[in-house]
C-alpha cells in the first residue's frame, strides 16, 4: 500500500511539472521569459531567454553550498588584488561583492541565450561617476572571464544621477528611488526618453510575477 501511495504521489508530481512546463512553453510563444533569480539550477530547469539578478538574490543563492565556490573565488580574487597593490584595503569588500555578482552572472550566461543583468551597488544610486566606474569594472570582470560586453546589461538606479550614468554605460535602470518632491528625476526621465527604451516591462519571470520594469540605453 505504501509503495502504491508513493507511486501515485510521484505520478501527480510529474503531471504537475509537465503542466507547468506546458504553461511556460505557451508563454514563450508570446513573450520573453526573464529569470529573476540567482539560483543557477532553477534557471537551467526553466530555460529562460534572459536573466536578471540583484544583491539580495545573489546573497540567497550564495548561501547554498552548491555555489560556495563562486563566493570563495571572489574573496580570493579580491585578496590577490590587494596583495598585488592594485586596490587598497578599503576597496577589498566592494571588489569581492562585484566579483561574486560577476561570477554568478558568468555562470548564468552559459545557460541563457540572451542578456544577463548585473546590478551596481545601490549605495551608488546618487553617485554618477561612482556608478559608471563600477559598471565598467563589472563589464571588465565579465569580459576577463570570457563573456562579451554585448551580453551584459548593468542595472543601475533610475535616479537623476543614474540616468546620467546611463550615457556612459549600457544599462538597465530599475525604477528605484524615483519618489520625492524634487522633480529633478522626472525631468531627467523625460530628457532620457529619446535615448532610452522600455525593456522587460511586461515579461513575466519564471516565478510567475511580472518582471521589474527597466529602461535600457539604446
Amino acid at each position: 500500500m505504501s509503495s502504491f501511495g508513493e507511486s501515485e504521489g510521484s505520478e501527480r508530481k510529474r503531471a504537475r511539472v509537465e503542466a507547468e512546463r506546458s504553461v511556460l512553453d505557451q508563454l514563450k510563444e508570446y513573450t520573453v521569459i526573464v529569470a529573476d533569480t540567482g539560483e543557477i539550477s532553477a534557471i537551467k530547469h526553466f530555460s529562460p531567454q534572459d536573466a536578471t539578478t540583484n544583491p539580495s538574490l545573489i546573497l540567497k543563492a550564495a548561501m547554498i553550498p552548491e555555489y560556495s565556490h563562486l563566493v570563495d573565488s571572489a574573496v580570493a580574487f579580491a585578496k590577490e588584488e590587494l596583495a598585488n597593490g592594485r586596490i587598497s584595503a578599503d576597496e577589498v569588500l566592494a571588489l569581492a561583492l562585484d566579483k561574486v555578482a560577476v561570477n554568478f552572472g558568468v555562470e548564468i550566461s552559459k545557460i541563457v541565450p540572451g542578456y544577463v543583468s548585473i546590478e551596481v551597488d545601490a549605495r551608488l544610486s546618487f553617485d554618477t561617476m561612482g556608478t559608471v566606474e563600477r559598471a565598467k569594472r563589472v563589464i571588465r570582470l565579465a569580459h576577463a572571464m570570457g563573456v562579451d560586453k554585448s551580453k551584459i546589461l548593468i542595472k543601475i538606479a533610475a535616479t537623476y544621477e543614474g540616468i546620467r550614468a546611463g550615457d556612459d554605460a549600457k544599462a538597465n535602470l530599475t525604477r528605484r528611488a524615483i519618489g520625492g518632491e524634487d522633480d529633478g528625476p522626472s525631468r531627467a526621465l523625460a530628457k532620457a526618453r529619446s535615448a532610452l527604451r522600455m525593456s522587460s516591462s511586461t515579461s513575466p519571470a519564471v516565478c510567475g510575477k511580472l518582471a521589474t520594469p527597466m529602461l535600457t540605453v539604446n
